[in-house]
C-alpha cells in the first residue's frame, strides 16, 4: 500500500501569504485566527498538485493585494512541497508569474497574461509532464476524497459517491442472491438470468406490457356496458316471422296476376310490331323502286354539282391571285415613290452644295503666336492650299450625292420592271377567272335542267301506284294498356310491411351479436387478468431479487466501515425501489450530524477508501477546534484550528 506524506511546504505570495515555510509531522496542528491563512495552506497544497483550491475551483484569487485592494504586480506566486512517497522524497513546485510585453513604439510594457511554470526535483517540466507525474502519485479525484473528510459525504454528487461504494462492495453473485429467494420466484429468475437481457430490461418490458394490458382491461367493462346498452328490446320473434311468411305469399299471388297482364300486353305489342314491320318493309320497297328509276339522273346531277364546286374553287384561287398581285404592286409603288422623293431631295442638296463659293478667312494672314502678318508669297500659298482643300471636300460631297442618286435610280428602274411582271401575272389570273366563270354558267344551267328532269320523274309508275295502295291498306292496331297500378300499390304496401317486420328481426340479430360480443369480452377480460397476474409474479420475482441484492450490497459496504453506515436504497410508497446514497451515524442522517461527528464520519470513509485506493494520503482537518476527539487513522493528519489569540500562524 502506498503512503504519501507532506514533509514540507514553502509558500510565497499566495492568497496573502508572502513567505511561509512549514515542516510537517505525522500529526501537525496549525493554529491561527480567522483570515490568518490556515485554509490557504490547504489551498496551496491542492494548487501545487492539481492547480485548484481545496474547494475544487480553478478560478480563485492567488495574487496579492495592497492596502487599497489593488493587485500587486511583478510578483512570483509559488508553492513548493516536499512529499515522501513510501521511502522516496520528491520536491514539486508550481510557479505563477505575469507576462509583460512592450509593444513596438511604446515606452511602457503591458500585462498580456500569466504563465505557470512547473518543477519536479528542481527540473523544469511542461504541464503535461507535470500532470502525468502527479497522476502516478495520486489520481486527483482520489486525492480530493482522501485529503478532505467532508468531501466524500458533503461535496461529491451522491451518484458519484454511490458508484465508488458499489465498486467497494465488489461483485455480488447471482447464486448468493438466489439462495435467499423463495423457490417459486427463483425458477422465474433463473430463466430470466439465463438470457442476454438484464433484469432491468425485463422489468421495463413487463411494466410496459402490463400497462398496455391494464389499459385494455380497464376498457372492457365500458365495452360490455356499451354492448348491453346497444341491445334492442326483445319481441315476439316467432309471430313476426309468421307474418312475414303470410305477406310474402300474398305478394307472390299479386306478382302472378301482374305477370298475366304483362303477357297479354306483350302479345298485343307483338302484333303491333309485326304490322309496323310489314308497313316499313313496303315503304322501303317503294323508296328503292323510286331510287332505281332516278339513279342515272342523280349520277349526272351529282357529277354536275362536283364539277361546279371544282370550278368555283379555281375561280376563287385566281381571284385571290389577282388580289395578291395588286397588294404587291401597291407595295412596290410605295417604294418607287419613296426612292423618287429621296432623289428629289438629293438634287436639291447637289444644287446647294455645287453653288457654294470658297471664302478666305482673313485671320489666316498673320501668325497665331506673334500676330505678325505673313508676307505676300506666304499668303498666296495659304490661299492656294485652302482653295484646294475646299474644292476637294466639295467634290467629295457631290460625288456621294451622285452615287446615292444613281443607286436610287437603278432601284426605281428595277421596281418598275417588277410592276410590269406583276401586272402580267394579274392579267393572267384575271383571264383564267373570266374563262372559268363562263364555264360555271354552263354547268349551272345543266344542273337546273337535271333538277327539272328529276322532278318530272316523280310521277308515279304502275309499280309505285300498286305499292302505295298496299301501304295504305295496312292498318296498325291501337295499343290498349291494362291498369295494374292497384295491384302494384298493394304489392308495395305488403313489401313495406315485410321490410318493417324484417327490421324487427334485425334487432334480434343485433341482440345475438351483442350477447356474443359480451361473451367474447368477458373471456378476454379473464385472459388479460391472467396475463397481468403472470407479469406481476415476474415483477415480484425481480423486486425480490433486487431487494436481496440491495441488502447484500448495503451489508457488504457497511461491514467495511466502523462508524458510518450508508443507506443505498429506499422503498417508495408504491413499492418501487430508488437508488440513493445517504450516510448515517448511529441512525442519524449525515446532514443532521454535528461538525465533530461529520469529521469523524469523513475520517472513517478515508480509512476505508485508502485501503480501496491502495494509498494513504495527507488529510487536512479544517475547523478542527470543533472536534475534541477524532478516530484513529493511518493517514497523515494536518489539523487547522481557529485560535483568536494567534495573530500569525502557529505550527505544532
Amino acid at each position: 500500500m502506498k503512503t504519501i506524506k507532506l514533509k514540507k511546504i514553502s509558500i510565497q505570495n499566495f492568497k496573502g501569504i508572502k513567505d511561509l515555510t512549514i515542516e510537517f509531522k505525522d500529526k501537525t496542528v496549525i493554529e491561527g485566527k480567522n483570515g490568518s491563512g490556515k485554509t490557504s495552506v490547504f489551498d496551496a497544497y491542492s494548487w501545487l498538485l492539481f492547480g485548484k483550491n481545496s474547494q475544487n475551483q480553478t478560478d480563485f484569487g492567488i495574487k496579492c493585494y495592497d492596502e487599497i485592494n489593488n493587485i500587486i504586480h511583478n510578483l512570483e506566486h509559488s508553492v513548493e512541497g516536499t512529499l515522501q512517497i513510501d521511502e522516496i522524497e520528491v520536491v514539486l513546485k508550481r510557479v505563477l508569474r505575469e507576462k509583460w510585453t512592450k509593444k513596438r513604439g511604446s515606452e511602457n510594457s503591458e500585462l498580456t497574461g500569466n504563465e505557470t511554470i512547473f518543477f519536479i526535483n528542481e527540473v523544469p517540466k511542461s504541464l503535461s509532464e507535470y500532470k502525468a507525474y502527479v497522476d502516478t502519485i495520486l489520481i486527483e479525484e482520489s486525492q480530493r476524497i482522501l485529503s478532505n473528510p467532508l468531501y466524500f459525504n458533503q461535496t461529491m454528487k451522491w451518484q458519484d459517491r454511490r458508484n465508488i461504494l458499489s465498486k467497494l462492495a465488489g461483485e455480488i453473485t447471482n447464486d448468493l442472491i438466489l439462495s435467499n429467494i423463495q423457490e417459486n420466484y427463483r425458477v422465474e429468475l433463473e430463466k430470466m438470468l439465463s438470457t442476454d437481457k438484464t433484469l432491468e430490461d425485463y422489468k421495463k418490458e413487463f411494466t410496459a406490457k402490463r400497462k398496455k394490458i391494464k389499459d385494455e382491461l380497464d376498457l372492457i367493462p365500458s365495452r360490455i356496458d356499451e354492448a348491453n346498452r346497444s341491445k334492442p328490446e326483445s319481441k315476439e320473434w316467432s309471430l313476426i316471422e309468421r307474418n312475414i311468411e303470410v305477406k310474402t305469399k300474398e305478394i307472390a299471388e299479386i306478382e302472378s296476376q301482374i305477370e298475366d297482364i304483362s303477357k297479354q300486353q306483350e302479345s298485343n305489342f307483338e302484333k303491333i310490331s309485326e304490322t309496323k314491320k310489314l308497313k316499313f318493309q313496303k315503304e322501303q320497297e317503294l323508296q328503292t323502286l323510286i331510287n332505281e328509276e332516278t339513279i342515272e339522273l342523280k349520277k349526272d346531277y351529282n357529277k354536275a354539282l362536283s364539277e361546279a364546286s371544282d370550278i368555283k374553287h379555281i375561280i376563287q384561287l385566281n381571284m385571290n391571285g389577282e388580289k395578291q398581285q395588286d397588294e404587291l404592286i401597291y407595295e412596290i409603288k410605295s417604294k418607287i415613290h419613296n426612292a423618287t422623293e429621296t432623289n428629289n431631295k438629293l438634287r436639291e442638296r447637289f444644287t446647294e452644295e455645287n453653288a457654294k463659293v470658297f471664302t478666305f478667312d482673313s485671320t489666316a494672314y498673320s501668325c497665331n503666336s506673334c500676330q505678325r502678318e505673313y508676307d505676300t508669297d506666304k499668303i498666296e500659298e495659304i490661299k492656294t492650299n485652302a482653295l484646294a482643300k475646299f474644292k476637294a471636300y466639295q467634290e467629295h460631297i457631290l460625288s456621294e450625292i451622285r452615287e446615292k442618286g444613281q443607286t436610287n435610280k437603278a432601284l426605281i428602274e428595277t421596281l418598275e420592271v417588277s410592276i410590269k411582271e406583276l401586272k402580267a401575272k394579274k392579267d393572267s389570273y384575271g383571264a383564267i377567272a373570266e374563262s372559268k366563270i363562263a364555264e360555271l354558267k354552263v354547268i349551272e344551267e345543266k344542273i337546273k335542267n337535271l333538277e327539272v328532269n328529276l322532278n318530272s320523274k316523280k310521277e308515279d309508275s304502275a309499280k309505285v301506284i300498286q305499292l302505295k295502295k298496299e301501304i295504305a291498306e295496312i292498318v296498325i292496331p291501337d295499343f290498349n294498356t291494362v291498369d295494374n297500378s292497384t295491384l302494384k300499390l298493394k304489392k308495395s304496401e305488403l313489401q313495406a310491411e315485410i321490410d318493417t317486420l324484417k327490421s324487427y328481426l334485425y334487432d334480434k340479430n343485433q341482440i345475438i351479436k351483442a350477447n356474443e360480443r359480451i361473451s367474447e369480452l368477458e373471456s378476454q377480460q379473464r385472459n388479460l387478468a391472467q396475463e397481468i397476474a403472470s407479469f406481476e409474479k415476474q415483477e415480484i420475482a425481480i423486486e425480490n431479487y433486487n431487494s436481496q441484492k440491495n441488502n447484500l450490497i448495503e451489508k457488504t459496504v457497511n461491514d467495511k466501515f466502523s462508524l458510518v453506515k450508508f443507506k443505498l436504497f429506499e422503498t417508495q410508497m408504491n413499492g418501487g425501489i430508488n437508488e440513493i446514497c445517504e450516510a448515517t451515524v448511529n441512525g442519524v442522517l449525515y446532514n443532521d450530524l454535528n461538525t465533530a461527528m461529520k469529521i469523524n464520519a469523513g475520517i472513517d470513509v478515508i480509512n476505508v477508501l485508502s485501503v480501496f485506493f491502495g494509498v494513504n494520503s495527507v488529510v487536512f482537518l479544517d475547523n478542527r477546534e470543533s472536534t475534541t476527539n477524532i478516530i484513529d487513522s493511518e493517514s497523515q493528519i494536518i489539523s487547522l484550528f481557529v485560535n483568536p489569540n494567534c495573530e500569525t500562524l502557529k505550527i505544532n
